[in-house]
């Protein structure tokens, strides 16, 4: 909910995928991502919270976010990621069939510049899960639907693949990107396993 009321160059299609797209340093997720560690910082900061104890876990573009934190932050100690959005971009926009990475074709149809494509994807290989992912050293689950028209299943493979750390990734062939109930009660037990202290 916070306001964002920065003004970049280059105007984007609509949506927030392109904002700021021409530069690492102007771009929309430049800012999210340091949201995202900020509040860690944050709540690691309270009193009543145990800083050993701190995971993220979220879904889709909140997927992301918990992989880009870890990444980011050795303040999280375990990471679980339903279908994580914003990951290997340049296969994204090919085979994605809905929302949001077709705003990124959006922005090329309107600048057919080369160089601009080339610098727009300069720009997104910053804040690329593929290359954020080798940073991650926390123990990390990742879920994906076989039928995920959103966040395209490789993309999801791609980020996991870069992984360098105790992973798993749940793979479920019928769904697509919504809620899957079985991986709820196999994020749990991973939780559990790494955030609970023993007795």
């Amino acid at each position: 909910g916070s306001e964002d009321t920065s003004v970049t160059p280059g105007g984007h299609a609509l949506g927030w995928m392109t904002k700021g797209i021409l530069s690492k340093d102007t771009y929309y997720y430049r800012g999210v991502f340091l949201d995202a560690v900020r509040a860690l910082e944050v709540i690691q900061s309270f009193p009543e919270v145990d800083e050993h104890r701190i995971g993220v876990i979220g879904g889709s573009q909140g997927g992301a976010l918990a992989i880009a934190a870890a990444a980011l932050s050795d303040i999280p100690k375990v990471v679980a990621a339903d279908y994580p959005y914003l990951s290997n971009f340049e296969r994204a926009v090919d085979v994605a069939l809905e929302q949001p990475y077709l705003e990124i074709n959006s922005y090329f149809r309107r600048n057919s510049d080369p160089e601009a494509e080339e610098k727009v994807f300069e720009t997104l290989s910053y804040f690329d899960l593929i290359n954020l992912a080798g940073w991650v050293k926390q123990p990390t689950l990742m879920a994906i639907g076989l039928i995920d028209q959103v966040t395209p299943p490789s993309t999801v493979f791609a980020a996991y693949n870069h992984l360098e750390t105790d992973k798993e990734l749940k793979v479920y062939r019928y769904f697509g990107h919504e809620f899957i109930p079985a991986f709820q009660t196999e994020k749990l037990s991973f939780l559990q396993k790494h955030l609970l202290l023993s007795t």
